[in-house]
């Protein structure tokens, strides 16, 4: 096994590919995917547009395309353990040095369809997701995405994803604009393709009004709106979501998840965090319930229902988390 990686620092973020920005965590949100970083020190100006065509990357569309036939994510027996601080040691009041996030998960998802990652907070959702980023290297096991290795062939996995968690936000010092000609860009994407997809989602979401705006002047519900819009600059084909809804009002909630259904009708390939259950319900082809870093269950919503003799999501997964928690 590799060596544990910090819970308080996670430093073995693989960074090779994105690039250094003001702030390094907001470059996660929509730099994962992206493999061209030349020129990209301080502003969109200073990157080199390249002549690809709407939605293209230097290498990705093409990458996923000979990957054709292949699960578009597949998941074998990841184990994802880090290694416990002092200060964190006593937070989770324990005296194991070591937490396993992630406990041998295995799960397949398929072209054109959106997959759900069900569980209660800290169950491992948002680490299974950043080791499919690329953000995270497993502990143990393997992860592919269009038939790429996630820790073997990075850049390629990278070009074909997009990755967007509420904990990593927009810089909020730039536009809405600025931000998604900055990383499209990046993308190695030419001016005519920009401003074609800019006009396609910022239309989508009703962000014309608000893109000359700081992103510090917006509200909870359009900086999300924007942070999907940037992700989704590059038109990838495989489109991972961390809590996309969480925190927004409803209104916002059902302008996300409605284009989520619109992507799936694409054929892209979507798999989302959630811990409501209504949402996974609507929303999700197939669900796996993930309880402490491991696969409680997995399948359609009602095969989950068949295999629990439950009513409905909700008891299914308590009913689940009382199998895996017996002492509460």
């Amino acid at each position: 096994m590799e060596k544990c990686n910090s819970l308080q620092d996670n430093s073995d973020v693989t960074i090779k590919g994105l690039i250094k920005a003001r702030n390094k965590r907001n470059a996660v949100i929509v730099c994962v995917g992206t493999s061209r970083t030349e020129g990209a020190g301080n502003g969109p100006e200073k990157g080199k547009a390249g002549k690809f065509a709407k939605g293209e990357t230097a290498n990705g569309p093409k990458a996923c395309s000979e990957a054709k036939g292949v699960k578009m994510i597949k998941i074998n027996n990841l184990t994802k353990i880090y290694k416990l601080g002092k200060k964190k040691m006593a937070e989770l009041k324990t005296n194991n040095p070591e937490k396993i996030a992630v406990n041998g998960l295995s799960l397949e998802t398929k072209e054109g369809e959106i997959f759900g990652l069900l569980g209660p907070n800290g169950a491992g959702k948002t680490t299974t997701l950043r080791c499919v980023a690329t953000l995270l290297k497993p502990t143990d096991g393997e992860v592919s995405v269009c038939g790429f290795d996630s820790v073997k062939q990075g850049e390629e996995v990278r070009e074909n994803i997009c990755f967007l968690t509420n904990e990593i936000k927009l810089d909020p010092n730039f536009t809405a604009d600025y931000m998604f000609k900055f990383f499209g860009r990046l993308h190695g994407m030419s001016e005519e393709a920009i401003e074609k997809r800019q006009h396609e989602l910022f239309s989508e979401f009703g962000i014309n009004d608000f893109k000359d705006k700081k992103i510090e002047e917006l509200s909870t519900g359009m900086k999300q709106k924007a942070a999907i819009a940037v992700s989704l600059v590059h038109d990838p084909k495989v489109v991972i979501f961390d809590e996309p809804t969480s925190g927004l009002d409803i209104i916002t909630a059902r302008v996300v998840t409605d284009y989520l259904k619109k992507l799936k009708e694409a054929g892209k390939t979507v798999i989302i965090s959630t811990h409501i259950m209504s949402e996974a319900e609507k929303l999700c082809d197939r669900i796996a319930v993930v309880i402490n870093g491991q696969k409680a269950c997995e399948g359609t919503l009602s095969e989950i229902l068949e295999k629990t003799g439950a009513d409905d999501l909700e008891e299914a997964f308590f009913r689940l988390y009382k199998q895996y928690n017996p002492e509460n």
